[in-house]
């Protein structure tokens, strides 16, 4: 089996940096699709149900996504409503929030019973959904009734993570995420000017951010506590065996399971925080907060783009999508800046990350087939694709010969009237370059497209821990490793024996009896795969 490393670390090391706390709720919600959600019709007695033929009764579908919404929203839904309203005949209502407020407003509206239909979601943030708060409901059989494009165009390799004990409670973006993470942007003419080599390992890494904090004290070297950067890069090239997070809490503090899925201890469940890759993480944050890699505070209250934009960040870690807006805006703000992408021992296989992008359908909905039916729509053709996504042809786009996207004149990614958030619901095989994409995207972008990759599919995919036997442990182990955890991990707290004791604490409160219970949990599961 080839050798992978699970990118959950580094999804872990960034949600713990970051401390974002998810509130958990509890809608209660009936996840098996039933006849009440076939897409409510209108059709004569004896006309046909087929809903391609059937009429359908209006119906509007409410969209939650993060960010901030287009000047031209409503002017694109106008056009996509006139295109469906033979076929779906549904209105589209986007409502956007800020992505710090984001999760905790979707969370709220659910808890309340608001009606909304598709939302975006997380990685983090799709399982304990589905499992405990019920928010999001299952979509095996409305997928099978009116998702075809949606099967025929997700791989099976996103699919396996919207997927949990052979339910689909998801379904994921399709798009190039194959390093996606490990990037970063940086400021080449600081680079260039205190004589450091091109950052393309650690030691090279921390060459640059040593000679920023030496000499440039306005500065945070590296944003979020260096170790979303560095971390995972290290613990794949020491630990390359394949590892899976086996658990992480509804609120993102706590990961308990972890293990290999080959050699002598292949899918033996153990103490994530005991691991030697757990371990390396701590080495590698106390070196970074002892050498100014990173500031004390780890950038608390601060965002990471906008401060790099502003000339305050030093190195950024962000996936390449963000590059030419990055770059166009910093033309303005810091004109001198010369701008490179990075990533961390180049040119060796790729581990493939984690899908960390979904569209979930609401337990609140009241069509949700009709919610499939649309996300269905999208993804049925090239046309309405760059409708949803880049607008109204011969508007907000002209198409170059070799089929990038033209703007206007005078407008570039800094202004652009019609830029949605694409997160939730892009397909790599639909999108489009840009032609005002900067040559650091098309560099990046071209690298990605021709990297040699690991596999990912693995017997334990797809596997769901039922904590319903350890409800009272694992609160408490959340509680130590909510108040603990992230000060050791990132170099705060070296005090000797706060490592160690750290552990007993977890031992003391019930690691042993969460293990044994996982343990059992994913012999069962894997034992005819």
């Amino acid at each position: 089996m080839a050798k992978r490393t699970r990118f959950l670390l580094l999804a872990l090391t960034l949600i713990l940096m970051l401390s974002m706390v998810l509130t958990a709720c509890t809608k209660p919600a009936d996840t098996q699709p039933t006849d009440s959600a076939k897409p409510s019709e209108s059709a004569e007695p004896g006309e046909s149900q087929d809903p391609g033929e059937a009429k359908l009764e209006p119906y509007e579908i409410v969209i939650l996504v993060a960010g901030d919404e287009p000047k031209d929203q409503q002017t694109v839904l106008d056009a996509v409503q006139e295109k469906v309203k033979d076929t779906l005949n549904v209105t589209l209502k986007v409502q956007y929030y800020p992505w710090a407020d984001y999760q905790e407003k979707n969370k709220m509206m659910a808890n309340a019973g608001d009606k909304f239909d598709i939302y975006l979601n997380f990685g983090s943030d799709i399982l304990p959904a589905y499992q405990q708060r019920k928010q999001a409901i299952k979509l095996n059989d409305l997928l099978d009734q009116y998702g075809p494009a949606l099967k025929e165009k997700i791989s099976e390799d996103n699919w396996s993570w919207a997927t949990a004990n052979g339910d689909i409670i998801a379904i994921p973006a399709q798009y190039i995420k194959d390093g996606i993470y490990t990037t970063a942007i940086l400021r080449g003419d600081l680079r260039e000017k205190y004589n450091c080599p091109e950052v393309t390992s650690l030691d090279t890494a921390a060459q640059f951010l040593e000679a920023i904090a030496k000499n440039e004290p306005n500065m945070i070297p590296c944003f979020g506590g260096g170790a979303s950067y560095l971390t995972p890069h290290v613990v794949d090239e020491k630990y390359p065996e394949a590892t899976q997070i086996g658990y992480v809490s509804p609120t993102a503090a706590l990961n308990v399971g972890y293990w290999t899925d080959e050699g002598d201890d292949a899918f033996k469940v153990t103490n994530y925080y005991a691991s030697k890759q757990a371990k390396e993480m701590i080495d590698i944050g106390v070196r970074g907060y002892n050498n100014g890699w990173f500031s004390k505070d780890l950038d608390k209250g601060l965002e990471g783009k906008p401060q790099f934009i502003g000339g305050k960040v030093a190195l950024l870690n962000i996936d390449y999508y963000h590059f030419t807006d990055i770059e166009d805006n910093m033309k303005k703000s810091v004109p001198e800046a010369k701008l490179e992408w990075s990533i961390i021992n180049p040119g060796q296989k790729l581990r493939i990350e984690q899908c960390n992008n979904f569209a979930q359908i609401s337990s609140s909905s009241k069509d949700p087939a009709r919610a499939i039916m649309f996300l269905n729509w999208i993804q049925e053709s090239q046309e309405n694709y760059d409708l949803w996504y880049y607008g109204i042809e011969g508007t907000h786009y002209t198409l170059a010969d070799d089929g990038s996207i033209v703007l206007p004149e005078g407008v570039d990614a800094s202004n652009n009237p019609y830029a949605p958030t694409p997160w939730y619901f892009r397909n790599k095989d639909y999108d489009r370059n840009m032609s005002t994409d900067s040559a650091l995207t098309k560099e990046a972008i071209e690298y990605f497209k021709t990297a040699e990759l690991f596999p990912m599919i693995t017997k334990s995919m797809g596997f769901a821990f039922d904590t319903t036997n350890v409800t009272l442990e694992l609160g408490q182990l959340e509680k130590i490793a909510t108040e603990e955890w992230s000060a050791i991990q990132t170099g705060q707290n070296q005090k000797e024996g706060a490592y160690e004791n750290y552990l007993k604490k977890l031992d003391d409160a019930g690691m042993p009896k969460v293990l044994e219970e996982m343990q059992t949990q994913l012999d069962e599961y894997i034992k005819d795969k």
